[in-house]
């Protein structure tokens, strides 16, 4: 008992339950008895802890609904029958053979092979320096290639034939209806109706 350190207030907190119940060691007992006996505000953790202990002790045992278990999987079965019927459902499905491990590690693989094989084919790259790393430059380079992408897809679905085919017949539609716009209107009179007299003429 000498030779071995003193309890502390953190090893009597972990030690609480245990000793509480009863269920700790002969020796480790007695060496929290021994704390006990020295510190007041351990000894009032524990009287407390004894008081919640024989409460929930003289607490009737609380007996489940016999169709608890058969309520709960039966409302988990139609909420999952239902997400699965949703849009989520549908997607989850659909995306169902990509999120699989072995194929999303063999992407993430193949993914780092060709970074890896697009580094050694540029050759040697030069060093980065700090300026280059500075969060406003990173931020500035990250939105210039944003734009060149977003760019060349632009030019790409500009390229389509489809796409031009139908701009091509939306201006010719356009170009039909300025022109029809455009013409003048010819009022046209009642058979019998003659035009006013200009000045100047004899009626």
């Amino acid at each position: 008992m000498s030779g071995e350190p003193a309890m502390t207030c953190a090893d009597i907190d972990q030690l609480l339950s245990e000793y509480v119940e009863g269920t700790l060691g002969g020796g480790l007992r007695q060496q929290v008895e021994a704390h006990l006996e020295e510190c007041a505000g351990c000894r009032q953790m524990v009287a407390d802890a004894q008081l919640a202990w024989q409460f929930v002790q003289r607490a009737p045992e609380v007996t489940l609904p016999p169709l608890l278990t058969n309520s709960i999987l039966f409302h988990l079965t139609r909420e999952a029958s239902a997400y699965r019927s949703g849009l989520w459902g549908w997607l989850e499905r659909f995306l169902e053979p990509v999120l699989q491990p072995r194929f999303a590690m063999g992407m993430a693989m193949t993914i780092l092979s060709i970074s890896l094989l697009g580094r050694f084919a540029l050759g040697p790259q030069r060093p980065r320096r700090w300026e280059e790393l500075h969060p406003v430059r990173v931020w500035s380079g990250v939105q210039l290639q944003a734009r060149r992408v977003t760019n060349a897809l632009v030019r790409q679905y500009e390229d389509l034939r489809v796409v031009w085919e139908i701009r091509n017949r939306l201006e010719q539609w356009a170009e039909q209806v300025r022109n029809t716009t455009d013409e003048p209107v010819v009022e046209q009179r009642p058979a019998g109706s003659e035009e006013p007299p200009q000045e100047g003429e004899n009626p």
